[in-house]
C-alpha cells in the first residue's frame, strides 16, 4: 500500500505541473516551457544535496526505529499547502508552486532508500521462516505492480476530473498549420492564451484542490503507514540474528585448516604422507608328516650288502 500512494503522489505532483502552470499561472509558450525548466532543475538540486545524507544514515545499522525517521522526513512534505496558500501573493505567481513542488519532492527522497532496505527485510524474514525457501521475485514483482497501478490511477483520476470540470483545449498546433512560418510562433502563442481564457472556472479550481487536498492526503497516507510498519526494533533485531547465523558457516573454518594454511601458504600444496610400511608375512615352515620314521641306511653300507 505504501508504494501504491508514493506512486501516486509523485505522478499528481509531475503530471499536473502542466495544466497548473497554464490554468492556474496561465502561463503559455515560452515562459511556461522556462518556469517547467527551473522547476526540474530545483527539484534536481535539492535531491541530489539530500542523497548523501540519506547515504550516511543509511550506512550503519542505527538503534533508532528508522521507519520513525523516515515518517517523520516524508511528514515535511505536508507543508507544503500551507505555503503554497500563504505565498501566494506574496512572491510572484508561479515562484510559489515552485517552493510547493520542490518541499514535496524532498520530502520523498528518503522513501527511496527506506523502500528498498524495507524490501530486503521481507524477503530475509520470509526466507527464515522456511527453509530453502526463495520468493524474491514474486515480492518485487508485486510492489512493481502495485507501483504502477498507483501512479495509473492517479493519471486516470486527475484526466477524468480535469474532463468533468469542463476542460476543453483545442490542438494549436494543428490550427496553425496553415500560417506562414514567421507568424506561426505568433499564432500558437494567440492560441494557447484562447485556451487559458476560455476554460471554465472550475478547471483551475479543480486543479487547486488536488494539490490542496488529494496529494497531501495520500502524502498523509504514505506517512502513516511509514511511522507503523511493523518490521522493527526486537522484529529487525531477530532477521538480523539470524542471517549472521546462516552465513556464520562460511566464515568460520576448522582449526586443523588454519593450522595447515599457517605451515602451507596459500598457492602450495602439503606434501604427501608416506603409508605405513608394511611388515612382510612370515615364511611357512614346513614339517614333516606324522606316522613311523624309516631309519636311513648309509650309502655306503647298502652297497656292500648287495655285493
Amino acid at each position: 500500500c505504501i508504494v501504491f500512494f508514493d506512486g501516486a503522489v509523485n505522478t499528481l505532483l509531475v503530471n499536473g505541473a502542466l495544466y497548473y502552470y497554464t490554468f492556474v499561472s496561465g502561463l503559455s509558450g515560452s515562459d511556461r516551457s522556462l518556469y517547467i525548466t527551473v522547476t526540474g532543475v530545483a527539484q534536481g538540486i535539492v535531491t541530489m544535496s539530500l542523497l548523501p545524507v540519506w547515504t550516511i544514515f543509511f550506512r550503519k545499522k542505527r538503534s533508532t526505529n528508522i521507519n520513525k525517521v523516515c515518517a517523520g522526513a516524508c511528514s515535511m512534505g505536508l507543508v507544503a499547502p500551507i505555503a503554497l496558500y500563504f505565498l501566494h501573493g506574496v512572491l510572484p505567481d508561479p515562484f510559489d508552486f515552485l517552493v510547493y513542488f520542490v518541499l514535496v519532492g524532498a520530502s520523498f527522497t528518503g522513501q527511496t532508500y527506506w523502500r528498498a532496505i524495507v524490501l530486503c527485510w521481507v524477503v530475509d524474514e520470509d526466507c527464515q521462516a522456511k527453509a530453502g525457501r526463495r520468493r524474491e521475485a514474486i515480492f518485487v514483482g508485486c510492489i512493481s505492480l502495485i507501483s504502477s497501478t498507483g501512479r495509473a490511477a492517479a493519471s486516470g483520476i486527475l484526466l477524468t476530473a480535469l474532463s468533468a470540470a469542463g476542460l476543453e483545449v483545442s490542438n494549436c498546433a494543428a490550427e496553425c498549420t496553415n500560417v506562414d512560418r514567421d507568424a506561426m510562433s505568433k499564432c500558437r502563442e494567440e492560441c494557447e492564451i484562447q485556451n487559458f481564457q476560455s476554460q471554465d472556472p472550475a478547471v483551475a479550481t479543480c486543479i487547486q484542490f488536488f494539490y490542496f487536498a488529494v496529494i497531501p492526503s495520500c502524502q498523509l497516507i504514505a506517512v502513516v503507514l511509514t511511522y507503523v510498519f511493523p518490521i522493527h526494533s526486537h522484529r529487525l533485531e531477530l532477521i538480523y540474528k539470524n542471517q549472521e547465523e546462516i552465513y556464520k558457516p562460511m566464515s568460520d573454518t576448522p582449526k586443523a585448516t588454519k593450522a595447515t594454511n599457517a605451515t602451507h601458504p596459500e598457492g602450495t600444496e602439503a606434501p604427501e604422507e608416506p603409508a605405513p610400511a608394511v611388515p612382510p608375512a612370515p615364511a611357512p615352515v614346513e614339517t614333516a608328516p606324522e606316522g613311523p620314521q624309516v631309519p636311513q641306511v648309509p650309502q655306503a653300507e647298502t652297497s656292500k650288502a648287495t655285493l
